[in-house]
């Protein structure tokens, strides 16, 4: 017994000291992956110190201790490394607010009605959509969503639509993609609208597409004034450093609310030999720029192995 309990604080120390190394690791895809979990690392490393004060003497204990402390301490530092997000002025903010809806749809998707009135029941007034089969947006198009921008190359199923008065604006061009931006006009100004599809990193081949269209990307958005909304599937964690580098001038909607500060969104059906569904990587978002987050969600799509994700805004209207 005493060889089990020292066998599984070693394994559970590993994994906390494996998470705090890869923060700092050379990108590859098994690094990015190890980054995006991290949370369940450190969550997973808490046993260690139960397991290691078990045993009658250990010298296990104030290493299993201090690793959990550091892993902890980490995790608090990176969830809020975001600009604490600014509650809108009272009596000053559009009425019950704008509800700006990201999903990855997937174009093999199975139950495109279905999924799409997943969309409908979230009450979007502004959406963005991945991976977009015909049949979503002929239904959206029928329920007065406005086509507003849409994607180019390999991005050419991320779609923009509104139910406000919008328009067009110039796409953003990346390494291998260009990703589609428009300009949402309310009463009280306007709100640029990014589009976000990025690849994934999961060959080494898709590694560097990925780390291209972050070079490209970080520095497009830094260059857009005023309100800002950059949603969708970034293929990408809270934990990785481009986001992390982002979050200077970006806040995380999902940030609102302590019990939504990491919110995986993949993989939402089983995946591969894993009978459930386990949901353990936040890689769809949505960002904000100058403008107060009230309430941040995600729910489910049928047919995709993401989660929707839905922030509302209040942006300030104009005193007449």
């Amino acid at each position: 017994m005493r060889r089990l309990l020292t066998s599984l604080s070693l394994l559970f120390m590993f994994l906390s000291a494996a998470g705090l190394l890869s923060l700092s690791a050379p990108p590859g895809p098994y690094v990015l992956a190890l980054q995006a979990v991290y949370p369940i690392c450190v969550a997973l490393s808490a046993p260690a110190v139960l397991v290691a004060f078990s045993l009658k003497s250990s010298r296990l204990r104030p290493l299993t201790l201090s690793l959990l402390l550091i892993g902890c301490g980490v995790l608090v530092d990176v969830l809020a490394t975001s600009r604490p997000l600014s509650p809108p002025a009272v009596g000053s903010s559009a009425e019950g607010g704008i509800r700006i809806v990201a999903a990855n749809l997937m174009l093999s998707n199975e139950h495109p009605l279905a999924a799409t009135e997943s969309l409908l029941n979230a009450r979007p007034d502004v959406l963005v959509t991945a991976e977009t089969p015909a049949a979503v947006a002929t239904v959206l198009t029928r329920h007065g969503f406005n086509k507003v921008s849409s994607g180019a190359r390999t991005a050419h199923t991320t779609i923009i639509w509104s139910k406000l008065p919008a328009r067009r604006l110039p796409n953003i061009s990346l390494n291998d993609r260009d990703l589609p931006v428009a300009e949402v006009r309310l009463a009280s100004g306007s709100i640029t609208i990014v589009g976000v599809h990025l690849k994934s990193p999961t060959t080494v081949e898709g590694l560097h597409g990925w780390e291209g269209n972050w070079d490209e990307l970080i520095p497009a958005l830094h260059r857009l004034d005023g309100p800002v909304t950059v949603a969708g599937d970034f293929n990408s964690s809270k934990f990785h450093r481009p986001m992390r580098t982002l979050s200077a001038s970006y806040d995380n909607s999902s940030s609102h609310s302590l019990t939504t500060a990491f919110s995986p969104t993949w993989p939402a059906q089983p995946y591969r030999w894993w009978r459930y569904s386990l949901r353990l990587l936040d890689l769809d978002h949505v960002l904000v720029k100058d403008l107060p987050v009230t309430g941040f969600s995600r729910f489910t799509i049928p047919g995709s192995d993401h989660l929707g994700v839905v922030a509302t805004l209040h942006p300030t209207i104009k005193n007449t």
